[in-house]
């Protein structure tokens, strides 16, 4: 996977490949924290991402600012050509978003939808809290495999009273699976 310039490498070695402004679908306001990610384009798309594979990624993420602004740049010999990338956008409280091989020169506006929320605890068969649990949601097999139907391969640990939230997610079916060590 491509990696961004080490510190102080000269101006002309990076690259920017994606620009762009995270915003609220419902009001506008540009939101701020959240994380954009590029993988390799692959079909078929609207998907979710591979999150496991990490040939697939492009370089690391960005987080959008105050102004909801980003940038992800790549060293100039690892740009990708144009359609060759799917783009990734995930903030709390929204549901993920994909964009599938846009163009890249120029800015992309990224407009993201409030999102639901999954709570929820996970207790032992004694009905103790168990916390530290690793939870994620997936798409139900009945559930297309977009985003908003997943957690976007991102996994939370439970608290201390083994409680969790999962959120983005669109109406729907999703298979929630927790990991403990023990």
């Amino acid at each position: 996977a491509a990696r961004p310039p080490a510190e102080g490498a000269a101006e002309g070695e990076a690259k920017v490949v994606l620009a762009g402004l995270v915003l609220d679908a419902r009001d506008g306001a540009p939101i701020a924290g959240a994380t954009v990610w590029l993988e390799a384009h692959r079909g078929p798309c609207p998907r979710l991402p591979a999150r496991s594979d990490v040939d697939l990624f492009l370089g690391f993420p960005a987080t959008s600012r105050a102004d909801g602004r980003f940038a992800i740049r790549l060293p100039a010999a690892d740009a990708p050509a144009e359609g060759s990338i799917d783009v990734f956008v995930r903030a709390a409280g929204h549901v993920g978003q994909v964009l599938c091989a846009p163009a890249t020169s120029g800015e992309v506006t990224v407009r993201l939808e409030p999102g639901l929320a999954l709570k929820g605890k996970v207790t032992d068969p004694q009905g103790r809290a168990v916390p530290g649990a690793s939870v994620g949601a997936r798409p139900a097999p009945e559930t297309p495999a977009v985003p908003g139907h997943a957690t976007l391969g991102e996994r939370i640990l439970t608290d201390a009273k083994g409680r969790f939230v999962l959120d983005g997610f669109l109406p729907g079916l999703v298979v929630v699976d927790v990991d403990h060590p023990k």
